[in-house]
């Protein structure tokens, strides 16, 4: 199994075009997303993350830097309080 593990994006928009780039030429049976997505915002930044993970397996949790509303951006991406088995 080949696992993308990610964490503290911080809303830097260069981590999205990388990631794209990466993902054209790699697969993943799961992608985990360990927090900090944003720097408190902006929701915008997740949902343009979640354009590219489209079609993906993806698990994330959000980090002390990511407002509530993230994960209502997340669906059923995020995995907070669940138990969660590969």
């Amino acid at each position: 199994m080949k696992i993308l593990a990610l964490a503290d994006f911080h809303a830097e928009e260069i981590i999205l075009s990388r990631l794209k780039e990466h993902l054209k030429s790699e697969e993943y049976d799961a992608i985990t997303i360990s927090g900090d997505l944003t720097e408190n915002g902006p929701v915008s930044y997740v949902q343009e993350l979640l354009k590219i993970l489209k079609g993906q397996k993806v698990f994330a949790v959000l980090g002390n830097c990511d407002p509530k509303q993230i994960k209502e951006n997340l669906g059923g991406a995020c995995v907070e309080n669940r138990n969660v088995e590969f």
